[in-house]
Parts: structure tokens; C-alpha cells; sequence
């Protein structure tokens, strides 16, 4: 495996009532903020939450799950390769070799994971 970290990500309708709520009423650290939609927070024990507006989802699904872990792994193709070869059923890999990829699986119950790589981001 080569997992960098994990996240839990979340969507909402409108990412700046959103930032407010997670960092001014729950008082987690805002990390970062992106104007395509995305910020992240710092949450206390060393977790991270993504907060990702839905008009910034563009994968072609009907409907979007909620919550979902984020895996972000630095060898996206070797990462598909084990679980497909594990028998994970695996959402077509999305995005350019050297930017930003991603693709979703889904546990035994239907919980889906959103399995990412960006070599331009540290």
C-alpha cells in the first residue's frame, strides 16, 4: 500500500456557509481553500476534513454519497492494480498522467471511497 493519508470528505451546497459553520461554530483550523470549491480543515488528533461543494463534482453520477473517505495515495495506478486484483469492482481512473486523478470504489455495503493522486500538490 502506499497511502499517504486519509481525510473524510463532505459536500455541501455552498462552501462558504459551510466554512464559516467548521471553522467559526465547530472552531476547526482552516488549512486550505481553493475558489474551484474545496477547503480543508485541520481537525484536532491529527484528522483532516475535506469540504467539497457539489457543483464542483463533475463525475457523471446521479447522485453524490455522503460522507466518503478520501484515500490520497503518491502511485495511483499500483494502488487500482492491487484492488482490482483483490476483486474491488473500480470506477474508470479519471484525469491526466502527472495531474490530478481519482477514482471511486465502493466497501461490500456500498460505501464509497475516493481515491486520489496529485503529484503538483506537496
Amino acid at each position: 500500500m502506499s497511502f499517504i493519508y486519509s481525510e473524510t470528505l463532505v459536500f455541501v451546497e455552498d462552501l462558504d456557509a459551510a466554512v464559516s459553520f467548521y471553522r467559526d461554530k465547530v472552531g476547526l483550523a482552516l488549512k486550505q481553500r481553493e475558489e474551484w470549491g474545496f477547503a480543508l480543515f485541520e481537525v484536532p488528533g491529527g484528522g483532516r476534513l475535506g469540504v467539497l461543494a457539489t457543483a464542483s463534482w463533475d463525475s457523471g453520477e446521479e447522485r453524490i454519497s455522503r460522507p466518503r473517505m478520501s484515500l490520497r495515495t503518491d502511485g495511483i495506478e499500483g494502488e487500482v492494480a492491487r484492488l482490482v486484483a483483490a476483486g474491488l469492482d473500480i470506477d474508470k481512473l479519471e484525469g491526466d498522467p502527472g495531474r490530478l486523478r481519482a477514482v471511486c470504489f465502493r466497501d461490500t455495503d456500498g460505501n464509497e471511497f475516493f481515491l486520489w493522486e496529485d503529484p503538483t500538490t506537496g
